[in-house]
């Protein structure tokens, strides 16, 4: 199984003098064998001017994950004018590396700083040619220099990580001084690398204006992926860029305001070796089968055995017989009968038979018509003469039954009865009840003097004033 092994570090001693600024550093990959033996594997670009240097160069490590495999990285700083400088190194298990989340572990090195170590399954996907031009850059050398000095951009490919919370860097280019309308060298990236073969995967592509002293200045941004770099490629085959590959162009965009800085066009964007990638990864076509051998000649028989020729006999004369006697003659038999026709019975006729006998038609005798109407005799009219308003009968003297004005005199023999008077109180008292009573006098002065007629607390030695007919009355209902 192949992983792939990235580097990047960060706090890094420094190493140089105080006029050399900050150092220059790159790494050593050796693999470390079960005997103790180191293999040299590779070393990764020098980032210039850094502390925190985030390498591009990838390692690619066999490994079937059954044994340890360990790695040592040694981190130097390389010195123009003399030996390379150590900065630190450390010593790492690729296994633990892989079983991790998300496949990244640190570690502190020996002489300071921390290295970061990426582990990731790798599958060959072939190789993306990609060539693009920056123009119409903005300068980023500030004001009154913009003029006279030009940038220097070089632009940085990252992908999305596993799980799409950061991105990796994948390949970072030279960069071209001194103008606005570079036109970068043509890179050659891995696509296992790139997209891990996800052509829709996002990427991004930042452009910088590089400086001497690390500090390099931003100069924008996009995004896009494989399969829109392929899309936005010029056909036009030619670097002079003209209004019409504009359209396809990409826009550098930088900040929260998305200020325009320029576009970057794709001049070439080419996938190498895909298919022969996808003709190696299928499997071998399985040998035809066996077919039977060709039929073997039919064996060869025993020649027919050879038959010699019989002797000539010479002929001999031989005597003459007469035939013998005519048999006697035919004496013809009479035929045998098969067939006797009978003469033909006498015909003796039948009388027909008799399907319909008519009958004879019964004589019609008319019924009588029945009586439906009987006329009667008309009743002779007698007028009436008209009816007068009801006449009033006074009530008798000797008693008789009084009947009101309006009643037919059909009912006048019905005697009427007034409905009764309606009960007074002392009806309904005298019928029987049983009073609870109590009585409360107040005679509080709110009420008025008792001493004077009209008010409700007058009480009078005659015994006509409320309060004594009061008591007078509950005392007669007590006595019934």
């Amino acid at each position: 199984m192949k992983v792939q092994l990235s580097l990047y570090a960060k706090n890094l001693p420094k190493v140089t003098s105080l006029f050399q600024g900050a150092a220059n550093p790159y790494a050593v990959v050796k693999t470390l064998s079960e005997d103790g033996k180191a293999v040299d594997v590779g070393k990764t670009e020098v980032v210039t001017k850094t502390l925190d240097p985030t390498w591009t160069t990838r390692f690619i490590l066999e490994h079937d994950f059954e044994t340890t495999l360990h790695v040592s990285v040694a981190v130097f700083h390389k010195d123009d004018k003399g030996e390379p400088k150590p900065m630190g190194s450390a010593l790492i298990d690729v296994v633990t590396v892989a079983d991790s989340k998300p496949f990244t572990v640190s570690k502190g090195m020996k002489g300071g700083g921390d290295l970061f170590v990426k582990v990731q399954k790798y599958e060959e996907k072939g190789t993306l040619h990609l060539q693009m031009k920056g123009t119409q850059l903005k300068s980023t050398e500030g004001l009154g220099l913009g003029i006279l000095v030009k940038p220097d951009p070089y632009f940085e490919l990252h992908r999305l990580t596993i799980d799409r919370k950061g991105w990796d860097l994948v390949h970072r280019s030279p960069p071209v001084r001194n103008t606005l309308d570079p036109v970068w060298a043509e890179a050659v990236i891995d696509l296992g690398t790139l997209c891990r073969g996800d052509m829709n995967l996002p990427l991004r592509i930042k452009v910088f204006d590089h400086e001497k002293n690390g500090k390099h200045v931003d100069m924008g941004e996009f995004q896009s992926s494989v399969n829109g770099l392929l899309a936005s490629k010029n056909f036009s085959a030619t670097q002079d860029i003209n209004q019409a590959d504009l359209a396809s162009a990409f826009t550098l965009r930088i900040g929260k305001n998305k200020k325009e800085m320029g576009q970057v066009v794709v001049l070439r964007a080419d996938l190498i070796g895909m298919e022969t990638v996808a003709r190696s990864q299928d499997p071998a076509p399985s040998e035809p089968p066996k077919q039977d051998p060709a039929p073997s000649e039919p064996p060869k028989q025993d020649p027919a055995p050879t038959i010699a020729a019989a002797p000539i006999v010479p002929e001999v004369a031989v005597a003459y017989t007469p035939p013998a006697p005519a048999p006697a003659p035919h004496s013809p038999q009479p035929p045998t009968a098969y067939y006797a026709p009978q003469p033909p019975a006498p015909h003796s006729p039948q009388p027909p038979t008799a399907y319909y006998a008519p009958q004879p038609t019964a004589a019609y005798s008319p019924q009588p018509t029945a009586a439906y109407y009987a006329p009667q005799p008309t009743t002779t009219y007698s007028p009436q003469p008209p009816a007068g308003p009801p006449s009033y009968t006074p009530p008798p003297s000797d008693g008789a039954p009084f009947v009101p004005p309006g009643v037919a005199a059909a009912n006048a023999h019905q005697h009427y009865t007034p409905p009764p008077p309606p009960p007074t109180f002392e009806a309904y008292i005298e019928g029987g009840c049983l009073f609870n009573l109590a009585v409360a006098i107040d005679f509080s002065a709110s009420n008025g003097d008792p001493r004077q007629m009209g008010n409700l607390h007058y009480a009078s030695s005659w015994g006509d004033d409320k309060v004594s007919s009061l008591c007078f009355l509950f005392l007669s209902l007590k006595a019934r």
